[in-house]
């Protein structure tokens, strides 16, 4: 399952710790559609995500990071998605980093999917690597819940909670 929205605006919980659980960092992200192409197989998209520092006292940033997006659709049950981006500027912008993403993912009826891919985040400084996996679920055409968990190499591991809207 492949979101397709021409524009989406989505808000990603990220929770994190087993004793005392706590919410991590929210994100609002924006996604524009650039177009379909290769025979509408393959879905171009501008996609913006800041996240917001709001119920975590510990995060003080409204750090952004902006990606182009690829969408492909493999046949009626299997795609994939890459992007890379660069963003998370704190300092301006030649202090932030590059990302680059590949998640599969395949429908499991017409309203569900699920997703498991490889994220890396890095600069000259640092590399970060992180494995997500996750279920998505449609209500209507344009409004999905998405629910999944994230694991980088730090040991850590999130739970990820989310909500998109078609406009």
């Amino acid at each position: 399952m492949i979101l397709k929205y021409n524009l989406m605006w989505a808000l990603f919980f990220f929770i994190d710790g087993v004793d005392k659980p706590r919410v991590a960092v929210q994100s609002l992200a924006f996604k524009y559609s650039l177009g379909s192409f290769v025979d509408e197989k393959l879905n171009l998209s501008l996609y913006s995500r800041t996240n917001l520092p709001f119920f975590n006292n510990d995060y003080e940033y409204y750090l952004t990071r902006f990606m182009i997006l690829g969408d492909y659709s493999i046949n009626d049950t299997w795609g994939i998605n890459s992007n890379f981006g660069y963003g998370d500027f704190v300092d301006g912008l030649d202090n932030g980093s590059f990302n680059f993403n590949i998640t599969p993912g395949f429908s499991i009826n017409e309203n569900t999917g699920a997703y498991f891919g490889y994220a890396v985040t890095f600069n000259e400084n640092f590399s970060s690597d992180l494995i997500e996996a996750g279920m998505v679920h449609f209500l209507n055409p344009s409004f999905q819940l998405d629910a999944g968990f994230i694991y980088s190499d730090g040991d850590d591991l999130f739970l990820t909670i989310g909500i998109a809207k078609k406009f």
